[in-house]
């Protein structure tokens, strides 16, 4: 009866163990998809940046050409 009593608190303190690791990795994955989606997100304001500063070299150029017109 005591060893059946142990191997049940045993198995219990393995489930809350594995109930933890499976929080902890629940927890890591939603970091995950977190970080992924920021990388994401940087990368979609760097091609941003990018594009204004192109578009930025356009007009700038137009102004050059105006100026030697004039």
């Amino acid at each position: 009866m005591l060893r059946e009593k142990e191997q049940m608190e045993k198995t219990k303190e393995e489930i809350r163990r594995e109930k933890d690791k499976m929080a902890v990795m629940e927890t890591d994955s939603k970091r995950t998809e977190e970080i992924e989606q920021a990388r994401k997100n940087i990368k979609l304001e760097r091609d941003e940046v990018q594009q204004m500063k192109i578009e930025f070299q356009d007009q700038k150029q137009v102004i050059e050409r105006t100026m030697e017109i004039l």
